[in-house]
């Protein structure tokens, strides 16, 4: 079984700036630095919706790229995956996913020049 996905663009949105902490029930906004957010279009069977990432700068000064929602892109990322495939196979190439996904809108953030569509193609 082969898997093929392709970005189609990134760019830059405007959402709004926060970051929700979840501790226990509560729900807290806090400000932290805001770098960029950037929206990543997918082509794939079945299409998923936009993902979208945030980067913020940490304690340190250094970037960090993480989704923007919530569990947004996990979700996405779990409706690529074949029902066939083992507990252990899914956790991989979902990470695998997520961090390609993460690599190629870092990279944008960056400035470094993309050809579009970015392909992404894995045997199963």
């Amino acid at each position: 079984m082969s898997m093929s996905i392709e970005i189609t663009s990134i760019e830059e949105v405007g959402l709004p700036n926060y970051m929700e902490t979840i501790i226990g029930t509560e729900t807290y906004e806090r400000d932290s630095p805001l770098l960029a957010k950037l929206k990543i279009l997918v082509k794939s069977e079945p299409q998923i919706d936009d993902l979208i990432f945030e980067i913020r700068e940490q304690g340190d000064g250094s970037p960090s790229i993480d989704e923007y929602y919530e569990d947004q892109v996990f979700d996405e990322v779990q409706k690529l995956l074949s029902q066939n495939l083992n507990k252990k196979q899914k956790g991989r190439l979902s990470n695998e996913l997520i961090g390609f996904f993460q690599m190629e809108a870092f990279k944008f953030w960056l400035g470094e020049k993309s050809i579009f569509p970015i392909k992404y193609n894995e045997n199963i």
